[in-house]
């Protein structure tokens, strides 16, 4: 009987962590946007179903589905044309937030010093768009009336909710409030007060001002379901987004397993002696370098000594050293190249010639043209941790977060001890401790 009890409630158990509260909406979207011929108007309606689960909310809004997996802290999208998802990390979604608000409020300050009225950039506003907060007091305009609260800031709707709808628990409501925050925005102080209510508004209208474009959405409740199915989404089946090479390139990676990385780090170290021997010493040069990029080894390898002197006085040899610490800019823009001039005398060590050509464009403020130079290196010789961190890194400093992520994953996934990501970790671990609102508690 005991035995049977114990299955009993191992099932139960299984049954308790994959259910969750079904929230489903009917939703409305009108969009202005202001440009040069005028303002477009737009309006989209569909109905969205929001599963708020022990550790996931899944969200499906206008036949697209986003799964936000708190536990593993990734993000899933699907893609209307394409059976499968997206895979990013949880981290680049609030890692953009963060960065791009900052941005936003340097901005805003320096219109606001031009004494420039209606400020697009209006600090308030941008705390609602990114729910974030500056530190500052907001100061928002509340009314209440007979059937709803209303938020406003200088005479701008924030948001709106109904006084009456579903009465939910309150872990229910903290899990809803994280899904408005993580889909909406929404100001942090108005979102601090949905979180201490009782019930899942049967009305909310939000109002989001992103510089030209302004949306209003109204969300009209139709339906809570308790104890609801965790819906059945295949996860495992990743989509190749069409828009970048750098996805397939980080999916190939994340497919390699720990014996594929340590083979392609030692056959790279194999194939550098041999092309000494053959007297292709830039080939060899560029090897013995490009080992430690992808090892983390940062001492050339005991193999290289043994062909110094040979490697050393080749002429294209100097020429490479000579461009790896560059002095003034102008040094740089000849680095530059002289690298890319290399590369097309090399043959088996183009990557790393690549690479180095790579960091001096992105050292010149040419992170777009570092970009490209980087996929080349990577194309030919995926497993270079270093290269994957130093792309990654590009990325988060244009603002393309989802990316950055993406090569520092793919990155971590050849080597996650490597030195070179302690930064990344780091980050991480400040979002999740200055940032938790943006992450679920798991029980």
């Amino acid at each position: 009987m005991k035995i049977i009890y114990s299955i009993i409630i191992t099932l139960v158990s299984a049954v308790a962590l994959h259910a969750g509260t079904l929230v489903t909406f009917d939703a409305e979207v009108k969009s202005r946007i202001e440009h040069d011929g005028g303002k477009t108007n737009t309006v989209e309606r569909y109905g969205s179903k929001v599963f708020l689960g022990v550790d996931v909310i899944d969200v499906e809004a206008d036949s697209r589905i986003t799964v936000y997996d708190y536990k593993d802290r990734k993000i899933y999208r699907s893609a209307a044309d394409k059976e499968g998802f997206i895979k990013g990390s949880l981290f680049s979604d609030i890692g953009f937030r963060v960065s791009e608000f900052q941005n936003r409020l340097f901005l805003g300050n320096a219109l606001r010093a031009a004494d420039i009225q209606d400020n697009p950039m209006d600090r308030v506003l941008m705390e609602h768009l990114f729910s974030l907060s500056s530190g500052e007091a907001a100061n928002l305009e509340r009314k209440e009336n007979k059937s709803s609260i209303v938020f406003k800031h200088n005479g701008k709707l924030l948001l709106e909710y109904s006084c009456h709808g579903t009465k939910v628990s309150q872990e229910t409501v903290e899990k809803f409030t994280l899904y408005m925050r993580t889909t909406f925005g929404i100001h942090p102080d108005i979102l601090k007060k949905i979180c201490e209510l009782n019930y899942i508004p049967e009305q909310i209208t939000l109002c989001r001002y992103n510089t030209t474009k302004i949306e209003e959405i109204h969300l009209s409740l139709k339906q809570v379901q308790r104890d609801f199915i965790r819906p059945e989404r295949k996860l495992q089946t990743e989509i190749i987004p069409d828009d970048d090479p750098v996805f397939a390139l980080a999916l190939q990676v994340r497919e390699m397993d720990v014996k594929a990385y340590t083979t392609a780090c030692k056959s790279i170290l194999k194939r550098a002696p041999l092309l000494a021997g053959k007297e292709k010493y830039l080939d060899a040069a560029a090897l013995f370098v490009g080992y430690g990029l992808a090892s983390g080894q940062q001492t050339m390898p005991q193999m290289f000594f043994e062909w110094k002197d040979k490697i050393v006085a080749d002429s294209d040899v100097q020429a490479m050293f000579s461009a790896l610490s560059p002095q003034s800019k102008e040094d740089a823009e000849k680095a530059v190249e002289t690298c890319a001039a290399l590369a097309e005398k090399a043959d088996d060590g183009r990557f790393a010639l690549m690479i180095f050509r790579a960091n001096m464009l992105d050292s010149l403020g040419k992170p777009y043209e570092a970009v490209e130079s980087f996929l080349v290196a990577l194309t030919q010789e995926p497993a270079i941790v270093g290269a994957w961190k130093d792309l990654g890194d590009i990325y988060y400093n244009i603002y393309q977060s989802e990316k950055a992520w993406v090569c520092w994953d793919a990155g971590r996934a050849l080597n996650p001890k490597h030195k070179l990501f302690e930064a990344v970790y780091k980050m991480e671990m400040s979002l999740l401790a200055d940032h938790s609102e943006f992450f679920m508690k798991i029980p």
